[in-house]
């Protein structure tokens, strides 16, 4: 008499001889499963190496839309479409399409960048949040022999990243060195077609001025088609957040 054990094990082992076609190929159930779990493993540790490499605040989880704090219907609109460029972001990856942040210190573009930053992690995707600082150093690292990071492995992040989040864009003091590695990494980034995500607190034609590498080469000008600027109007909230933190430690006394 068989035992119910083995009826089990015979089923199951049916089951995973059963097969599916993709092309010319067939595979089983149970070869799926094992692939489709590799690859979501494979995600999961991309994901984490790029937070890992990423310029991003201790207390990063907190950065996020449903935290935002909205004064004015500007802002409103602003946080909006960040949403809808989250919600969007598959069409707007295989389009290239990214966003520049513009407006004064304090009012809410590395807020609002980690937000999307923390919304698109939930929908799996790769997110690389760094500085054109960050990226000229790495660069200038390489140059030391006991280096052990490429010029080629910089890229390559780059590369892998579905998204790319550049911090205070115009910060830097760019020397001839300087702009020229700025024109190769924008340039990496038109002919790659990758998305990005730019914060700064330059105005309009000081930016332009900023990103102008010389009379021939406007890089600016490659990106104005896939580039939507948000402006970032309201008035500074810095100083109202932190007294409200140093007010609220005091008052436990």
């Amino acid at each position: 008499m068989i035992k119910i054990s083995e009826l089990v094990q015979k089923k199951q082992e049916k089951q995973s001889k059963k097969t599916t076609t993709f092309g010319n190929n067939e595979y089983t159930d149970e070869e799926i499963r094992v692939s489709l779990r590799l690859r979501e493993d494979k995600i999961k540790q991309k994901i984490s190496f790029f937070k890992r490499i990423s310029s991003i605040p201790t207390n990063f989880e907190q950065f996020n839309f449903e935290n935002a704090v909205v004064d004015s219907k500007q802002e409103q609109e602003v946080k909006a479409k960040l949403e809808y460029y989250c919600d969007n972001f598959k069409k707007a990856k295989n389009m290239g399409i990214g966003l520049c942040l513009v407006g004064k210190i304090g009012t809410g573009k590395t807020f609002y960048s980690l937000c999307v930053m923390n919304r698109l992690i939930e929908k799996r995707y790769k997110i690389y949040r760094t500085s054109l600082n960050s990226i000229f150093q790495r660069m200038r690292d390489t140059i030391n022999k006991e280096s052990k990071e490429t010029i080629e492995e910089i890229f390559k992040n780059l590369t892998e990243a579905d998204l790319i989040i550049l911090d205070d864009v115009g910060v830097e003091y760019m020397t001839s060195w300087g702009k020229a590695q700025l024109f190769d990494i924008f340039n990496f980034f038109y002919e790659k077609n990758k998305c990005i995500v730019m914060t700064t607190s330059l105005e309009q034609e000081k930016f332009k001025e900023f990103m102008q590498v010389n009379d021939d080469n406007p890089i600016l000008d490659r990106f104005s088609q896939r580039i939507k600027t948000l402006k970032f109007t309201w008035k500074s909230k810095r100083k109202e957040i932190g007294e409200k933190i140093f007010k609220e430690f005091w008052n436990e006394i």
